[in-house]
């Protein structure tokens, strides 16, 4: 089984679209990569006060789906076609991320970005770095649309 984490706003987003994905394994919602001498908790991540980024980190078969492929699903959620201006590419709400575990994957994830990019010869946003922390999210947030349905809204976007 392999792993990888994506940052796009909105973990309980990502969780819900990743869930119900054939050879995704399991999913699960965390804090990544923030300042390592803080235990991250979601108000202050929220607030942007720690360095951490909601994350959804998502197990899943290569078997079934591949790296690529899954990246790819992703990739094409991030709404290829939006062109960004200078000023909207530096805003943190655009930004999006795919965080890796084994070095391996990089290259997997690179070439995937790239053919979506060339597709819709448009760039994405999206940066592609190692993992270096995960803590996982408090349980309140784990599958919450499944849990929560009436407030799914956001997975629409």
């Amino acid at each position: 089984m392999k792993e990888l984490f994506f940052f796009d706003r909105c973990f309980w987003c990502l969780e819900d679209f990743f869930a119900n994905t054939e050879g995704v394994v399991a999913t699960e919602v965390g804090y990544a990569n923030g300042n390592q001498s803080i235990v991250p908790e979601y108000y202050e991540v929220g607030k942007g006060e720690t360095g951490y980024e909601e994350v959804c980190r998502v197990f899943f078969d290569e078997a079934v789906i591949s790296t690529k492929e899954l990246c790819r699903m992703f990739f094409m959620r991030l709404n290829p076609r939006r062109v960004y201006s200078e000023e909207e590419s530096h805003l943190r709400e655009n930004q999006s991320k795919v965080l890796f575990v084994d070095t391996l994957d990089r290259p997997l994830i690179e070439q995937a970005k790239q053919a979506v990019e060339e597709a819709f010869h448009n760039p994405l946003l999206t940066k592609i770095e190692p993992l270096s922390i995960y803590y996982k999210a408090e349980e309140e947030h784990q599958h919450y649309f499944a849990r929560h349905p009436e407030e799914a809204a956001c997975a629409l976007h």
